[in-house]
């Protein structure tokens, strides 16, 4: 039986990480470039704007926080301080950032499940997760706080290179372990902490690989920043693709560690 959006029949043997299924991102990518271009340019925009005003206010605060220590004449009170709230509002900004991110991406999932089964869609339907608003935030922001983890370091007076290469081991195993969290629930509508949980267990027998395959579609998703930062607007959405591609792999063409029966879960979609 073929998997719904032509991959390669999965039944009756397990799914695996394949990296092929960047190429054909890219293909489904050309296929549809007006409605992912415009989504692109829709989520990254929001997601711009709120970092723009998170840093902004990061950045008040640390230089009226620097001009009140540096009246005290205290300069070790005043680095301490600075970098204390410094790490606080980088934790408060990652977190918030990755929650509105993870919004935009259940939309961009949606939309990529719609492709592979050959439904209609437009970047309009980048918004059709009001119904599982809810679950995408929860997923959010316990993703987003776990992975910033590693950022508590900065109130330590340790050198930035010598945390900088853990810290980012430490971020793509998080999100390449949780990387079906989104997908499932813009798909099936599981509850955020379960889609998580979920996740890691369907992906923790190929852990290597699944981060290895999101450092890789990430990097790829990047690539477009350095043509003068249009280019995000078609590399980003091979990013989304790649990853629902393989989430097709494991989810619907093939078993997964307690994978709920087909029909437990809404399919994509507002109900009507």
């Amino acid at each position: 039986m073929a998997v719904p959006g032509g991959g390669a029949p999965m039944y009756g043997r397990p799914a695996q990480i394949r990296f092929d299924v960047i190429g054909e991102a890219f293909s489904m990518m050309q296929r549809q470039i007006g409605n992912w271009a415009l989504a692109s340019l829709i989520s990254l925009f929001c997601i711009g704007a709120v970092l723009a005003v998170l840093v902004a206010v990061q950045t008040a605060v640390i230089v009226s926080v620097s001009v009140a220590g540096g009246a005290t004449g205290s300069g070790m009170i005043q680095n301490f301080t600075v970098r204390l709230v410094s790490t606080f509002f980088g934790l408060i900004i990652s977190i918030l950032a990755g929650t509105v991110m993870v919004f935009f991406l259940g939309g961009m999932y949606r939309m990529a499940i719609k492709q592979m089964r050959n439904e209609p869609f437009t970047a309009g339907d980048l918004f059709s997760v009001m119904d599982v608003a809810g679950p995408l935030l929860t997923i959010g922001v316990i993703i987003s706080a776990i992975a910033s983890i590693p950022n508590l370091l900065g109130i330590l007076p340790i050198p930035g290179f010598l945390t900088t290469l853990p810290v980012l081991v430490f971020t793509w195993i998080v999100y390449g372990m949780t990387m079906f969290a989104a997908p499932l629930v813009a798909d099936r509508g599981i509850q955020g902490l379960d889609a998580i949980k979920l996740s890691v267990e369907t992906l923790k027998s190929q852990a290597l690989m699944a981060v290895l395959f999101y450092v890789v579609a990430s990097i790829i998703g990047g690539l477009g920043l350095l043509a003068c930062c249009i280019g995000v607007l078609f590399t980003y959405p091979v990013y989304v693709l790649s990853i629902a591609l393989t989430y097709r792999d494991f989810f619907l063409g093939g078993a997964a560690p307690n994978m709920p029966p087909p029909g437990s879960y809404p399919p994509s979609g507002p109900a009507v």
